[in-house]
């Protein structure tokens, strides 16, 4: 929330901070992705990824909250069956204390696929490291992180931010225990 012109005005930055870490991987027009959850991150990463042009599946655990989901954003309820260019894990398996756990069974990756998991804490959960193990480009959610705090630097104070600088600091960080 900032006040602009004597209102409140709300924003939100986590789906610009998921096309600013994908833009630099290629054109995802046309491609297919899979979005795992259907909480507050997966709205942001679903709407991202529709403002990129990809087909959008989602698949929760909660198939009522799926379908909430691409009701209110476009895309469809899919399955992990589903053949996908981008698979993004925006839940919070693979976080601590779950850091053994993942989303998606090794035989569910798609050599040649990329995976991005929103989860920064670790930085290379487990989905990323078997995804890595099979052929996958991978992605860790730390960028979607900087690039949210460059956009909230930018809205909250018309200032930029250096997102090279940010991500240092941002290492640092997590680095201490």
């Amino acid at each position: 929330l900032t006040l602009r012109g004597g209102e409140l005005v709300a924003d939100n930055t986590d789906w610009i901070g998921v096309t600013r870490t994908l833009e630099p991987l290629g054109s995802w027009t046309g491609r297919r992705a899979t979005v795992l959850g259907a909480g507050g991150a997966a709205r942001a990463v679903v709407h991202a990824l529709r403002r990129l042009g990809l087909e959008v599946s989602v698949v929760n655990r909660t198939r009522e909250r799926a379908e909430r989901l691409v009701r209110d954003l476009g895309g469809r309820v899919g399955t992990l069956d589903d053949a996908y260019d981008l698979l993004v894990n925006a839940t919070s398996l693979g976080m601590a204390p779950q850091i053994d756990e993942t989303p998606v069974p090794l035989a569910r990756l798609l050599p040649g696929a990329t995976v991005f998991d929103t989860v920064y804490r670790p930085l290379e959960t487990r989905l990323l490291r078997e995804a890595r193990s099979c052929g996958c480009r991978v992605q860790d959610g730390l960028d979607m992180l900087v690039h949210q705090a460059v956009e909230q630097i930018r809205v909250g104070s018309g200032r930029s931010a250096d997102p090279a600088r940010l991500r240092r600091a941002a290492l640092e960080a997590l680095a201490r225990p």
